[in-house]
């Protein structure tokens, strides 16, 4: 099974990870706020990584899956990889 990382969270970002808990889990979230977010939703996710770079999720080739929360967190690199699942 490949790993999937979203991308740009936002207000749903409990309802998405709890979906996508009972799927495929999310092991990266990327969000430019990570550090605001990372404590309160690794209490209720422990093993969620939570990052504010696509870096993580570009360099990673085990991360095979963008699910695109926000269409802003399209750059251009991103674009290219080839791995992008908007919602």
């Amino acid at each position: 099974m490949s790993d999937r990382v979203l991308i740009g969270c936002g207000r749903w970002r409990r309802v998405l990870l709890e979906n996508f808990r009972r799927l495929a889990p999310v092991p990266v979230v990327v969000d430019p706020r990570a550090d605001a977010l990372a404590p309160d939703l690794q209490r209720e996710f422990p093993s969620l990584s939570v990052v504010s770079t696509l870096d993580r999720f570009l360099e990673d080739p085990e991360l095979s899956v963008a699910v695109v929360r926000t269409l802003e967190a399209l750059s251009e690199s991103l674009r290219q990889s080839g791995r992008i699942v908007p919602v």
